[in-house]
């Protein structure tokens, strides 16, 4: 009978510990102040120190030990490598049993060329073993605003029909070079009519003496 008893509290109270231990942990808003996403963002391959605060709601009882930060596209198909944020406030696997904030975290975050262009959001993600796991990440979109993560910059692959070179090699422009020949010309050149017109001058006065005799 004793034994039976002792069975049942242990029961109990192992079904107090799984009841308490379950629930939802729920990100819920995230927000940026460095670099500040109104006038400034992230560059491809460039490493950016961002400062976040990250808040939530819960049911239940968890014990946070990290937030992940990592870049992602629109239907979270393809996501950078997670970093693990730092900070005086970063979660250290201390018990949690309402919502709060984890604020003014620190993470160097690399956007990397290879999926630059496909990454839409930034997101931070409070992982812990609970109900419903879909709901432990927020993301904010790119844009400079208040409310997003700042702008997003893509380095573009360089453009092989942007350089030409010149058909013409140096030193053969023809621009401004005399042609020789047509000052030369004896029938068509200025000298020869100024020579013809002194001859007709000179022979006028006699054709018209010769005329009136």
């Amino acid at each position: 009978m004793r034994s039976s008893f002792v069975t049942v509290v242990f029961a109990i109270i192992g079904c107090i510990a799984m009841c308490r231990a379950q629930g939802d942990l729920m990100a819920t808003a995230m927000s940026i102040s460095a670099p500040d996403p109104l006038t400034g963002g992230f560059t491809a391959d460039t490493a950016t120190m961002t400062t976040f605060t990250v808040s939530f709601s819960l049911t239940g009882a968890h014990s946070p030990t990290d937030v992940k930060v990592y870049f992602s596209n629109a239907d979270d198909s393809i996501t950078s490598t997670e970093v693990t944020a730092t900070g005086a406030n970063a979660p250290d696997g201390t018990e949690v049993s309402s919502g709060g904030d984890y604020a003014n975290l620190e993470a160097s975050l690399t956007l990397d060329a290879a999926n630059c262009e496909a990454y839409t959001k930034l997101c931070a993600s409070i992982p812990v073993t609970d109900d419903d796991s879909t709901n432990n990440a927020v993301c904010i979109d790119f844009g400079a605003d208040i409310a997003k993560a700042g702008t997003k910059t893509c380095i573009a692959e360089p453009d092989p029909q942007s350089s030409t070179v010149s058909d013409d090699a140096p030193g053969t422009s023809t621009q401004g070079i005399d042609d020789d020949d047509d000052d030369d010309d004896g029938c068509g050149g200025a000298g020869s009519l100024h020579l013809h017109v002194a001859v007709m001058l000179i022979l006028l006065p006699a054709t018209l003496l010769l005329l009136k005799i």
